[in-house]
């Protein structure tokens, strides 16, 4: 992904504000700085997503309360704002999104206590996000009231909910769920309606965790040229390609990787073998609730050849084997330890876990993300049918 800005040299830089000041024109972004944090904060960055985290394009020294990035921001589209009150920046740190377009003035007023607080506007991008944020706030608001109840609630119960606690934890699950189906909603209707927009890539790229290849592929056939310029158009594609390659009636994408006990094995040795790919991680407490229903499948069909390789998205040894022991996990395990990066994941276009990619005995992906009985079934069937 290309990024511009403090990746060129100062000679440069300083050529082109030079020429853009001589042709008259405006900052493209100033503002101020508020909150009770507010004096911690002596400088403001802005920030491209990179695939392997944020990178660093511009950056305006505070003065007074005060910022202004006053050299050209060479990008187009969405960005990250950061205001540490530690004076770095990263992955880490709070940050709140920036629209900008070639020509844009922008104005902020930032919370330094809470980005997300933050006011923005100036510019047509930044102006359509505005809107959808305000289309978001009265779904954002009520999901968020009920996670602090979920949270208040689990609490108090201490890992042993009554009756009536476990009744009011379903119903605040329920009421979260039909919430987050509307926001879905209201996001995917932005995108329909705003497909020139260089917010909607952003928003794709944002919800592309809950679609397959056909819905990526119908919004990515609506977008305009003027959309299709923006970094997350293209991380968007990636992701597309990335599906598609690994969709049903692809051939598994074969790998290596490292055991716990530090030893290397590769997909290739289950080749004509029925397998389930299982990617998790001892930290999922999804993957560790699925676990027991896993097991029982492996014990039942493990002597008729089935198997399953486990490719774990921890980070630290010691766990990811204590996990492997105490849920009795007794088929072949990988990891390169690297959590969500875990190189794996990345080829398969993993996202969220538990995840699983089911192979037949010809080497075919014939099914993903199945699980109990959906999925004891089709492993029935592919075993009575090699």
């Amino acid at each position: 992904m290309k990024s511009l800005g403090l990746k060129k040299s100062g000679a440069i830089l300083s050529l082109a504000a030079l020429a853009w000041a001589c042709d008259g024109g405006k900052a493209p972004f100033t503002g101020s700085i508020e909150g009770e944090q507010a004096a911690n904060v002596d400088s403001v960055y802005l920030l491209d997503r990179g695939a392997s985290g944020f990178e660093k394009i511009a950056a305006a020294a505070v003065t007074e309360g005060k910022f202004t990035f006053s050299a050209p921001i060479a990008h187009n589209g969405a960005l990250y704002l950061q205001a540490p009150t530690d004076g770095s920046f990263g992955d880490r740190k709070p940050t709140t999104v920036v629209f900008y377009q070639e020509g844009d003035a922008l104005v902020g007023k930032l919370n330094a206590d809470d980005l997300n607080g933050s006011e923005i506007s100036g510019g047509l991008a930044q102006t359509e996000f505005n809107t959808y944020k305000e289309g978001q706030k009265s779904f954002v608001d009520k999901m968020k009231a009920l996670s602090e109840r979920y949270q208040e609630i689990a609490a108090t119960a201490q890992g042993a909910p009554t009756d009536e606690q476990k009744e009011e934890l379903k119903k605040i699950g329920d009421e979260y769920g039909a919430l987050d189906k509307e926001a879905n909603a209201y996001s995917d209707g932005f995108i329909n309606e705003h497909t020139s927009s260089m917010v909607s890539p952003f928003l794709l790229r944002q919800n592309a965790y809950r679609m397959d290849e056909k819905e990526l592929k119908s919004y990515l056939e609506k977008f305009t040229a003027e959309a299709k310029t923006t970094a997350d158009y293209t991380a968007i594609e990636d992701r597309y390609n990335t599906l598609m390659a690994t969709a049903i009636g692809q051939p598994v994408l074969d790998f290596e990787q490292t055991t716990p006990e530090g030893e290397s094995f590769s997909t290739t040795a289950l080749h004509g073998k029925v397998f389930l790919i299982d990617f998790w991680a001892s930290w999922c407490g999804p993957c560790r609730q699925e676990n027991p229903n896993v097991v029982a499948m492996y014990n039942k069909y493990h002597d008729q050849g089935f198997e399953i390789l486990g490719v774990s998205l921890d980070n630290k040894k010691e766990a990811w084997e204590k996990a492997i022991a105490k849920d009795q996990l007794t088929w072949n395990h990988v990891s390169d330890l690297q959590g969500w990066q875990n190189a794996v994941a990345k080829r398969y276009g993993i996202n969220s876990i538990p995840a699983t990619v089911l192979v037949d005995a010809s080497g075919k992906i014939v099914a993903k993300n199945l699980r109990g009985e959906e999925l004891e079934n089709k492993v029935a069937e592919l075993l009575s049918a090699s």
